[in-house]
């Protein structure tokens, strides 16, 4: 059994001593006393409450009957700096980023976390530097978090998850009751809100004290709603960006604009790739909101009229590709929606069969117009026909037909079927000597693919 830990200041005076004094040699001996009870802490559990309860109580109050007439004279003041007591609402994969960023800044560490609200009543400067070798304790900054708690739906998500394994508390919304009715369990001054699916009801906006953000992954007024990443593809923006607003009592993404920042979109970027990034940036861009939390509030603008855009949420309907669109419109489809709902195309094998769906895997990039694409046009000349471009004995591209060019796929799926080559599905679902009629959008011209190398020996 190891030996219990000495106190390296003795006990008797930690509880004898009073007010710490605010020269240095004062807030050195008070952060040798923190020091002494945290590592007096881990075998003396049971009374360690007691300790730091009676310890604050001697520490900061000069005069306790003063101290009691103040609490019973005076209201409490706005809270307007850190360490903030948060409640986060979050459900997926992007809101976890912003909850670890939360937990990452909260530095209490579970020791005695109501002694960081006394330290905050001390009105020490925040960078005062202390002049030893006892590094017991890092005042240059505050805590930027206090209490954390998090409020999630009861279905299994990330953020959930998170919160099981670090033992945060969470609070779970159930479908049967919703959130219309459901209150805030405490005291908290920030309500954070990262992709969490639910509208905040007034009653709940109004139970924090300082105030509640949301981190929202576009530039707002642009693509308000909830698929602003993929909308921010679909619709080719060239830049990007995270807003952090307040909570608007009756709008979704509407309330003013505490922070922003942007950032060009890389071409070719598909939604895996931005909400990776942005879901990176809205952390940090929430880290640095809350750090100067009352200062942003001041200077917060509310959203311009000009530039207020959409972005509903994503149908199943909407990954359906219309050939008629141009090559890159149709890519940043693929690249917007593939990952989620699928990108999906129809074709009709035979007269006597029923259209067939299939999913686009893999689609290349749209290329410059080539010399082999260039013959084609002669011979295909409505959307939706195609030819085959073998590259190996088992391997191809099919180039499909668009406004402006043609598009390749290399990989497709029938429903509930495996994954499948340009070749298979060639060979398996398009007669082989010629093309069938394929959808309402853009039939596939009965036509012989052939005949494009045919048409090149003729003109020799």
């Amino acid at each position: 059994m190891k030996p219990s830990p000495q106190l390296s200041v003795p006990l008797h005076s930690l509880l004898s001593f009073r007010s710490p004094s605010r020269t240095k040699a004062g807030i050195i001996h008070f952060h040798r006393s923190i020091h002494s009870l945290r590592s007096y802490q881990s075998t003396t559990t049971n009374n360690f409450s007691v300790i730091t309860s009676f310890y604050q109580q001697r520490c900061f109050s000069t005069n306790t009957t003063h101290n009691e007439h103040n609490a019973q004279t005076n209201t409490q003041p706005k809270k307007t700096r850190p360490p903030w007591n948060i409640l986060f609402f979050g459900t997926d994969q992007f809101s976890l980023n912003s909850l670890i960023a939360l937990r990452s800044y909260q530095k209490t560490s579970g020791i005695f976390p109501e002694l960081i609200n006394v330290l905050e009543g001390m009105n020490i400067d925040d960078t005062f530097p202390l002049n030893t070798s006892d590094k017991l304790w890092n005042i240059e900054s505050p805590p930027l978090v206090g209490n954390l708690e998090v409020v999630c739906p009861e279905a299994p998500s990330p953020v959930k998850s998170y919160a099981t394994e670090n033992n945060i508390t969470y609070h779970e919304i159930t479908k049967e009751k919703g959130i219309n009715e459901w209150v805030v369990p405490g005291k908290f001054d920030i309500g954070v809100v990262v992709s969490f699916g639910y509208f905040l009801p007034v009653h709940v906006i109004n139970s924090f004290s300082v105030g509640t953000v949301n981190v929202h992954p576009s530039l707002l007024p642009r693509h308000r709603g909830a698929s602003p990443l993929q909308f921010t593809i679909l619709r080719d923006d060239k830049e990007c960006g995270v807003s952090i607003i307040e909570l608007h009592p009756a709008s979704f993404d509407a309330g003013k604009i505490l922070y922003s920042t942007k950032y060009p979109v890389p071409p070719n970027l598909t939604y895996s790739q931005l909400h990776s990034k942005l879901a990176k940036s809205g952390a940090h861009a929430l880290i640095t909101t809350l750090q100067n939390f009352t200062d942003f509030q001041e200077k917060a603008l509310p959203q311009p009229r000009d530039g207020l855009t959409k972005a509903p949420k994503i149908k199943l309907e909407m990954g359906k590709i219309d050939w008629n669109a141009t090559k890159s419109e149709i890519w940043a489809k693929f690249r917007a929606l593939s990952e989620l709902v699928g990108v999906y195309t129809t074709v009709k094998p035979r007269p006597s069969m029923p259209h067939i769906r299939f999913k686009i895997i893999e689609m290349l990039a749209p290329e410059k117009t080539s010399e082999l694409h260039e013959q084609a046009n002669q011979i295909i000349t409505k959307v939706g026909g195609f030819f085959y471009e073998k590259l190996t004995k088992s391997s191809g591209i099919i180039w499909i037909k668009a406004k402006d060019g043609f598009v390749g796929v290399t990989t497709f799926q029938r429903e509930g079927k495996a994954v499948f080559s340009s070749l298979y599905f060639k060979t398996g679902y398009l007669i082989p000597t010629g093309l069938e009629d394929y959808s309402e959008e853009g039939p596939f011209e009965k036509r012989n693919s052939n005949n494009i190398a045919k048409k090149k020996k003729k003109k020799k």
